[in-house]
């Protein structure tokens, strides 16, 4: 009965809505934002060995006509076509793909590239902070009429490598060549038609699900082809196959499992009651190693080097290489850490007994800022450009800028928001005390759809084509298809 929703003692603990939450460990990864103009005529990629267009470096790095640092808030157009720095390109290339370089960054600012001659674009290629290391992406843009691109730096100064590995050239449409042989026919159904002739379409992986799983399920993730939910009255994992839903897999971990999070081999399992840390094997699934780490733990998060893990009861936050399982740091946060959060440069992480959140240095380990958002933040997800954190207690999701450590918008949701996961398009909430799911358009900062998912759903993570959800007092792990 909602409004009266009843959580069993064990997973008591934070001051929201008497749950667990740093339910989820979403893997989001780092978006890669392409500048462009619109359509046009079709175009071939001719890759070449790579060359160094610009270097803004002085001295012996530099190459092409501009030896000084992009300034704050300067834009700069260099010329493409023809033989500039050590390119040679063609004045037929209507767009490149290169490698962009952020070097001896002053301030914490991106870097916008974009065809010259036009307005720019309210995006960014390169984000980097002060100090950083040199920080590479990859780009593809579009060339202007005249063969050239612009860049634009919003804050302090800092050098910028372009390196072009390839150029696009209009396409040739030529004669139709031979017909080769004819290949074998393909499934032209999900179903096999034997499913199809008996009705089975409760068989059609296509649709959605509700899995039955262990006892309190909380915390939910991808490790790229199932689906692991985390039973804490059970004191066990689920491995769900998310075409077939069925789970094919149960594996014992610690006391009250609550996080979840995946280092491209390992499944790290937070155990909320014994403070200790279950590592398992994805393929065997089998529970390698436990680790000792702390009293209460709840969120986790991998930096693609070392774990992160909250815990709630000593107000910190304790790094771990994973090569070595050795704690590495130990870092004071605000009062009850639930979730953690990698995007790609800082650590960041809720506390449900506040209204902030902490940023911290990966490298240097320092708490670094300190940043407000509405109160009772409980779990977070990041989209690639912008942290989104559900606010328990509030009954909002907060978009927040990682670069600027500023908030963009607060968007009212569900009662007692306590998952957060973005699927590439959308930002979906797992609203606790309601019941449902919002889902969010991150362009419009707009609940486009709520649904309706059963009693206290808390966990939320993405599959690369569903969304799962947990749902503690059924005992199951929803599948929601994506519309």
């Amino acid at each position: 009965m909602r409004g009266s929703v009843v959580v069993k003692s064990w997973c008591v603990h934070l001051a929201v809505v008497g749950l667990l939450a740093a339910a989820t460990s979403t893997l989001a990864g780092v978006i890669q934002q392409v500048s462009a103009t619109g359509a046009g005529p079709a175009s071939s990629f001719v890759p070449i060995t790579p060359c160094r267009l610009v270097d803004t470096r002085s001295g012996g790095d530099n190459v092409g006509t501009r030896s000084t640092p992009l300034g704050t808030s300067e834009i700069v157009t260099f010329t493409v076509w023809g033989t500039n720095g050590n390119c040679t390109i063609p004045a037929t290339a209507t767009g490149i793909t290169a490698n962009v370089t952020a070097v001896n960054a002053t301030a914490s600012s991106f870097l916008t590239l974009w065809p010259a001659g036009v307005a720019r674009p309210n995006a960014s290629n390169l984000n980097y902070n002060a100090g950083s290391p040199p920080t590479p992406n990859s780009i593809t843009i579009s060339l202007s009429a005249d063969g050239k691109m612009s860049a634009f730096n919003l804050s302090g100064t800092v050098n910028v490598i372009i390196d072009i590995v390839g150029y696009y050239q209009p396409s040739t449409g030529g004669s139709a060549g031979p017909a080769g042989p004819r290949g074998p026919a393909g499934t032209a159904n999900r179903m096999s038609n034997a499913q199809i002739a008996q009705l089975r379409w409760d068989q059609d992986p296509g649709r959605a699900a509700v899995v039955s799983v262990g006892d309190g399920p909380s915390g939910v993730a991808f490790d790229g082809t199932s689906i692991w939910v985390t039973n804490q009255a059970s004191g066990t994992v689920s491995k769900i196959n998310p075409t077939t839903n069925a789970v094919t897999a149960t594996i014992g971990v610690g006391i009250a499992p609550a996080g979840a999070a995946f280092d491209g081999t390992n499944m790290w399992v937070t155990n909320f009651i014994d403070g200790s840390v279950s590592i398992v094997d994805t393929t065997t699934d089998t529970v390698t190693a436990t680790i000792p780490v702390g009293v209460n733990l709840a969120g986790i998060a991998f930096d693609g080097t070392s774990m992160w893990v909250a815990d709630a009861m000593l107000n910190s936050v304790r790094k771990i290489n994973t090569t070595t399982k050795n704690i590495t740091a130990d870092i004071s946060v605000s009062h009850n850490p639930t979730d953690v959060v990698f995007d790609g440069t800082s650590i960041w992480v809720a506390s449900s007994g506040t209204s902030h959140l902490s940023k911290i240095d990966p490298v240097t380990n320092a708490v670094t800022a300190m940043v407000s958002v509405s109160s009772g933040p409980v779990s977070m997800a990041y989209d690639g450009r912008y942290l989104w954190v559900a606010s328990a207690t509030a009954d909002q999701v907060v978009k927040i800028d990682p670069i600027f450590d500023g908030s963009l918008a607060i968007i009212s949701v569900g009662d007692a928001p306590s998952g957060v996961a973005y699927d590439g398009r959308y930002v979906w909430v797992a609203n606790y005390g309601s019941g449902t799911v919002s889902k969010i358009d991150p362009n419009t900062n707009a609940v486009t759809a709520t649904i309706d998912v059963g009693e206290t759903p808390l966990g939320v993570a993405y599959d690369g084509t569903n969304i799962w959800v947990t749902l503690q007092i059924p005992g199951a792990a929803r599948k929601i298809i994506p519309t």
